[in-house]
């Protein structure tokens, strides 16, 4: 995804090959997230959530 944002062209169809290889519906819930949000908000929001798997 940051290639993505960075603007590299080739980096949307990697993406796309690789989400229709997904199998269970987690994984593609887990992609649908991860396209569906800035790579800036990610990064803010990862201390939080690592401190709910621990």
């Amino acid at each position: 995804m940051e290639y993505r944002e960075q603007g590299y062209s080739l980096t949307q169809n990697w993406i796309d090959t690789s989400r229709t290889s997904l199998k269970t519906p987690s994984a593609k819930a887990l992609a649908e997230a991860a396209l569906s949000i800035a790579l800036a908000e990610m990064a803010a929001q990862l201390p939080a959530v690592a401190g709910r798997l621990v």
